[in-house]
C-alpha cells in the first residue's frame, strides 16, 4: 500500500472516531432502529395490517406469555390482526409526521417557505416605507 493512501485511511479513521465520540449514542441507536424498521417494514411485517390473519386467534397473547407464539410476536387484537404488523407499517408515517416540524422551522429560518405559508398572501407585494420629501 502506498504511503499516501495509508495516511488518507488513517485520517479517515481518526475523523470517524472523533465523530463517534461526539455523537449522542442512545439517540442514534434508537432513531436508527426506528428508521430501519420503517424502511424495511414490508420485510419485517409481511402481513397486511388491516386484514385478519388466517390461523390467528382473537386476543392472542405476546410470544413471551403463556399461549403466545412467534407468528404474532406482540399478539393479536379483537379482530385477529397481528399488532407487530400494524406497528411497523405505521412507524414510517409517524417518523415523517414527527420530522415535519423541525424541517418547517429550519426552512422558515432559511426563508425557504413560500410567502403564503408565513401569513402573507403570495400575490401581495411587500410595501416599501415612504421616503421623506
Amino acid at each position: 500500500m502506498p504511503r499516501g493512501s495509508r495516511r488518507a485511511v488513517l485520517g479517515t479513521l481518526v475523523a470517524v472516531i472523533k465523530a463517534a465520540r461526539e455523537a449522542p449514542h442512545a439517540a442514534v441507536v434508537i432513531l436508527g432502529g426506528f428508521a430501519f424498521a420503517a424502511i424495511f417494514a414490508g420485510l419485517i411485517a409481511p402481513h397486511d395490517p388491516t386484514l385478519p390473519v388466517k390461523g390467528a386467534n382473537v386476543f392472542d397473547p405476546p410470544f413471551w406469555m403463556e399461549g403466545g407464539n412467534m407468528t404474532a410476536p406482540l399478539g393479536t387484537d379483537f379482530q385477529g390482526r397481528i399488532l407487530c404488523d400494524w406497528l411497523t407499517r405505521n412507524l414510517g408515517q409517524s417518523l415523517r409526521t414527527g420530522s415535519r416540524v423541525p424541517r418547517a422551522r429550519t426552512c422558515d429560518r432559511l426563508r425557504l417557505r413560500p410567502a403564503a405559508s408565513r401569513g402573507r398572501s403570495a400575490t401581495s407585494a411587500p410595501t416599501r416605507p415612504s421616503r421623506p420629501r
